[in-house]
């Protein structure tokens, strides 16, 4: 988890998660039950709220997605990804039920970009975002600039921005 030494430092936050590895998300962050909440959900755009089906490998886990090109991609790795449908929350009712917040990660697989563009950029508090770029990595580093962020980090996946 990109946010599991965070909570043992006393960070507090939530966690959501649509695949069915949500009750092990759920068993893992129980000792920070005061301070992390579980949402058991996929995050879409603004004004998506409802059935979203979703593709999980039999094994669960990493590569689940909402989105067809990643179900390409992974299945000659890790199995028939099987459909299921489940609850979606809009990004916008997240941010107004849980937020405002410090550190965003977002990692969605493949609906990274659309997603990133509706953080609440303009909140104060927020000073750390950690994103799946895919294919954006310039989008979305010009995107952040707009708002005060700067890319500090890298790696194959991830972009760090910082304020």
């Amino acid at each position: 988890s990109n946010v599991r030494a965070l909570m043992e430092r006393g960070w507090s936050g939530v966690c959501v998660e649509p695949g069915l590895v949500f009750p092990e998300l759920w068993k893992q962050t129980r000792e920070f039950a005061d301070r992390v909440q579980c949402v058991n959900a996929a995050i879409v755009p603004p004004r998506q709220d409802g059935l979203i089906e979703f593709f999980e490998p039999p094994t669960g886990g990493c590569v689940s997605t909402l989105d067809q090109k990643h179900r390409t991609k992974w299945e000659p790795a890790a199995g028939a990804m099987q459909p299921f449908w489940t609850n979606t929350l809009s990004i916008q009712t997240l941010f107004q039920q849980f937020g405002p917040a410090e550190f965003i990660n977002l990692d969605v697989e493949g609906k990274n970009w659309e997603l990133f563009v509706c953080l609440p950029f303009t909140w104060s508090q927020l000073r750390l975002i950690c994103v799946e770029f895919d294919s954006h990595l310039t989008e979305m580093t010009a995107h952040a600039l707009r708002y005060g962020f700067h890319r500090i980090h890298s790696t194959g996946e991830n972009l760090l921005l910082a304020r």
